[in-house]
């Protein structure tokens, strides 16, 4: 938080800049397992969204860009995770930051992503500030309870644990209400969910 006091002191402006995002990284890191985050915003087809609407679901929050490569590259993964998922209570909100609203348009008619999809004007969603989202993709996991449980998730990684079934075990307690079997270092334990997702 120092750090972010001395650089919003600064005389250069680019450096006083700066300072917001590093107080918005703070925040952000202060999500994990803390409060129940809020969110608003405006979907792309011009309604209003509220993250309160889709309170008692697993929703994956995907910070992108039409322009970004590696965004991009994971839209097949979100896309069968979201299949196999979205009737068990999963949900996917992409928050574009595009500043041409004409290129997420296209984009979207194009590849017909499934999901919620926010986009304020110029791209300029107040969470990008707010939390230091200084770098796409970045994605938050926020459980049933409206919980953030992981700021750095990587669709690839949790739809491989979902899959074989190791280690993660939050990630397959997300969509999983029963008691099961978990492997761990070669030895099998019984595994009854608990109450952090």
């Amino acid at each position: 938080q120092s750090v972010s006091s001395i650089l919003g002191k600064s005389t250069s402006t680019g450096v006083a800049a700066a300072a917001p995002m590093f107080r918005g990284a703070l925040a952000r890191v202060k999500l994990l397992n803390g409060p129940k985050l809020t969110m608003t915003g405006t979907k792309l087809d011009g309604s209003k969204f509220d993250l309160a609407s889709l309170k008692g679901k697993v929703v994956l929050i995907d910070f992108w860009a039409t322009w970004c490569g590696p965004c991009r590259a994971e839209f097949p993964n979100m896309r069968k995770l979201y299949t196999k998922y979205k009737d068990k209570g999963f949900e996917i909100v992409g928050v574009s930051i595009d500043a041409d609203r004409g290129a997420l348009e296209n984009y979207q008619e194009n590849n017909k992503l499934p999901w919620i999809i926010v986009h304020e004007g110029g791209g300029k969603h107040p969470f990008v500030q707010k939390y230091g989202i200084v770098a796409i993709p970045q994605m938050m996991f926020v459980n049933r309870k409206g919980v953030v449980t992981s700021l750095s998730c990587e669709v690839n990684d949790l739809w491989d644990r979902i899959l074989k079934g190791e280690s993660g075990i939050h990630a397959l307690r997300l969509f999983d209400t029963t008691d099961f079997k978990v492997k761990f270092a070669g030895d099998v334990y019984d595994w009854k969910p608990v109450d952090y997702v």
